[in-house]
């Protein structure tokens, strides 16, 4: 599981201008939300631009890997957390 973590985060690293995070630590942050839900995810995604977003899609959808968009994490429902792909708007497209 680490390193096809560590390949995925190489892989897309490679495609976009943003952030890719697949260390533990960023991984079990962005497990939980503001619900009792806990789900680590594959890799985080902090894109840089609309571009960005739309090569982590095109890159998750090829693979079948699920994408869940995540804004604050504020979310009760368990709906800012999964086990694919999380792309992070927070950190730079927040404007």
């Amino acid at each position: 599981m680490k390193d096809q973590q560590y390949q995925l985060g190489e892989d897309l690293g490679g495609l976009i201008e943003g952030d890719v995070l697949t260390d533990d630590i960023s991984l079990a942050v962005y497990a939980s939300d503001s619900s009792l839900h806990e789900m680590i995810p594959a890799a985080v995604v902090c894109p840089r631009h609309a571009g960005d977003v739309q090569q982590t899609v095109t890159f998750a959808r090829e693979r079948g890997i699920p994408v869940i968009p995540r804004g604050a994490g504020t979310g009760i429902a368990g709906g800012a957390i999964g086990q694919g792909i999380i792309l992070d708007f927070a950190r730079y497209m927040h404007a």
